[in-house]
């Protein structure tokens, strides 16, 4: 399967002021008769009105045609700050290898406050025939993220630069365990972490002195592809995403990083992926298709608590140049019947571009 996705919009936030809001996106690189799955998430809020049946509309359309329109009003509320996105999907049959996508955002006049968040577009075609026709545009088109299904937690920042030192809950229908820390909620951040249950701010931290695990800076059960000073900066699909996929009992908890330096707008990209099983309790793998600085400002482990509650940790490196690049794979058993001088960490390397975007190792990746 080939995947596409556009260009970033300059702006995924509407603000409804009176007058409809709109943006416009060229699509290029479109193959002619190929049947393509538009796909886009977005979260609403406000909308509330003195008038009955009172709804704000988005409409959203390529080359003209029609491919979504939505009724929104103040049933359709999310909590922007967990990131409750919906999902749309249209199919889109392409008549040109271009096209106009447009997307509309309007309300009832009675209406005074409504905010739309547009987020993560993506075009889909199984079509594998039509090369592009501008290698100009090769980039633009092409997506980093990794994940077959992703869903946002947080991406593309909207409000500022970049978040920076934030944290999300995810809930999940298992419990995932890191040692003797076992929840069905996990918090992942954009310093490049995660941590089982909710830990209420701790997890923040920047490691801005490149500390070394068994710290109470961190909770327990924190698993840290980088603890390192990171954030989430307008475009290039930077962000956190997950899939949950599996039959239940076998489900796998996928986490996909694609952050930044802090107060770094240069385009320096941190992508990594954190798979984890729910058959498999305690075992973790990370994956790396990029590292800034090669983990030279970073702290790679995970820590947790042992049976008396007592700080366990296995760390990979703190500090070194090198140990972390693109290809990396740390597989980590944290399983409670391990202690912590049984506790390994096994290195492998994969070849990233085995892997085209939509998909990673799933596995030990050795080289194709």
């Amino acid at each position: 399967m080939v995947k596409r996705m556009m260009d970033r919009m300059t702006r995924s936030v509407f603000n409804w002021s009176s007058e409809p809001q709109t943006l416009n996106q060229t699509l290029i690189d479109l193959c002619p008769g190929a049947s393509y799955t538009f796909q886009y998430y977005y979260a609403f809020t406000g909308g509330t009105s003195p008038v009955n049946f009172a709804f704000c509309y988005l409409e959203t359309t390529i080359g003209g045609e029609v491919m979504n329109l939505e009724y929104l009003d103040a049933s359709m509320n999310a909590t922007i700050d967990s990131h409750n996105y919906r999902s749309e999907s249209a199919t889109y049959l392409a008549s040109s290898n271009s096209a106009i996508l447009s997307i509309i955002f309007t309300c009832d006049s009675s209406i005074t406050t409504a905010i739309l968040y547009f987020d993560l577009i993506t075009l889909t075609t199984s079509n594998t025939t039509c090369s592009a026709s501008s290698p100009s545009s090769t980039a633009s088109s092409t997506t980093l993220i990794r994940l077959s299904s992703p869903t946002p937690v947080v991406s593309n920042a909207q409000f500022y630069d970049q978040y920076d030192d934030e944290q999300y809950s995810i809930n999940l229908p298992f419990e995932m365990s890191l040692y003797y820390n076992n929840a069905s909620i996990i918090t992942v951040t954009t310093n490049g972490i995660l941590s089982v249950g909710q830990p209420n701010g701790a997890s923040k931290a920047v490691n801005k002195d490149i500390q070394t695990l068994y710290t109470y800076e961190l909770v327990p059960g924190t698993a840290c592809l980088w603890w390192e000073d990171l954030a989430v900066s307008t475009g290039s699909q930077q962000g956190i995403y997950y899939q949950i996929i599996g039959a239940s009992g076998q489900q796998r908890l996928d986490v996909e990083y694609i952050l930044t330096k802090s107060g770094d707008n240069s385009g320096t990209i941190y992508h990594a992926i954190l798979s984890y099983l729910a058959n498999q309790p305690g075992e973790v793998i990370f994956y790396y298709f990029s590292d800034g600085d090669e983990g030279a400002n970073a702290t790679v482990g995970i820590q947790g608590q042992d049976v008396n509650g007592d700080v366990v940790a296995v760390q990979v490196e703190a500090g070194e140049y090198g140990i972390i690049h693109s290809g990396v794979q740390i597989d980590f058993t944290t399983t409670p019947e391990y202690t912590l001088s049984g506790t390994y960490v096994t290195n492998y390397a994969f070849n990233p571009n085995c892997y085209p975007p939509g998909t990673f190792p799933e596995g030990d990746g050795g080289i194709c």
